[in-house]
């Protein structure tokens, strides 16, 4: 197939595909004359794929199990049925994903079907619930039909006629001083520490998490930050600027000592090897308290 194409015999290559595609020797044969017409016109994408890249590169199940962000899969079950398999197979695998079948779609669903299309990827952002997220997603799915489209698979953006802003919907309740003082003098360790630590920081709660004792230099009142933890999946920082040395004040430093472990904020059941979960620590800590 790959040397019909890089030969520069397209009906040659899209005729093997076809045939493997349907496990069938003789399936482009049987296909109408229109059908095939229609086929070799879309096939430009293949001009490319099969020359220069790899059709199906290879991706071990670990690698996509750590892949936490939502995922909205949208197939048509008109499409090839290998590709329903694929599907079938990242919706296993994916811990945060979503799947849409388009019924009366096939393969190339944005140009079938446009407006389910855009429905559904506009519902799944408002879904998403964040609105700084969904913006995210708009804008990486976008990128991708960008890069398409440079490669000339595509001719244009679908994405770009999907409208999605990062205004948050309600401004951030930012404590002062005062109510930060009641709240810590209501808490319980651990939440206490962690409340404590990314307030007198301005730590990230994923960077608090990821904190080893190792990090923290009592002599010169530094902690150090390399990693950040995002559902138990330890990853590198976000910017540069993230990595630097944040200073660490007195008091601070007396509400850190005493703790055991790997880890700063370690779950005990753990054995200190583990950070907490923050939903469990805002479930069963923070929000039970009288002022928050």
């Amino acid at each position: 197939m790959q040397h019909a194409f890089r030969s520069g015999d397209r009906d040659a290559g899209v005729a093997a595909f076809i045939d493997y595609v349907f496990n069938d020797l003789h399936g482009w044969d049987k296909m109408s004359e229109p059908a095939r017409r229609e086929t070799l016109r879309d096939a430009h994408e293949w001009d490319v794929m099969m020359t220069t890249g790899i059709l199906f590169p290879d991706i071990e199940p670990p690698t996509i199990r750590k892949i936490t962000a939502p995922v909205l899969l949208l197939s048509g079950a008109q499409s090839y049925p290998f590709l329903g398999l694929i599907t079938e197979e990242l919706a296993r695998l994916l811990p945060n994903c979503e799947s849409i079948v388009l019924p009366h779609a096939g393969h190339q669903m944005w140009y079938q079907d446009p407006d389910a299309c855009r429905k559904d990827v506009e519902v799944f952002l408002v879904r998403i619930g964040i609105q700084s997220t969904k913006a995210k997603v708009r804008n990486v799915m976008h990128g991708i039909f960008a890069h398409a489209c440079r490669h000339e698979w595509l001719q244009k953006n679908p994405i770009s006629l999907v409208r999605q802003g990062a205004k948050r919907e309600k401004a951030p309740d930012v404590l002062d001083a005062e109510e930060l003082r009641k709240l810590l003098a209501e808490l319980q360790n651990p939440a206490r520490v962690l409340v404590f630590l990314t307030a007198a920081t301005g730590l990230r709660v994923s960077e608090a998490l990821g904190l080893k004792w190792s990090d923290v230099e009592f002599g010169t009142r530094m902690i150090n930050l390399s990693r950040a933890v995002v559902h138990q999946h330890v990853s590198e920082m976000k910017t540069e600027v993230s990595q630097k040395p944040v200073p660490m004040a007195g008091a601070l430093a007396n509400a850190l000592l005493g703790w055991s472990g790997q880890r700063l904020i370690a779950s005990p059941k753990m054995n200190g090897k583990q950070p907490y979960w923050p939903e469990t620590l805002l479930k069963c800590y923070v929000q039970p308290s009288p002022n928050t």
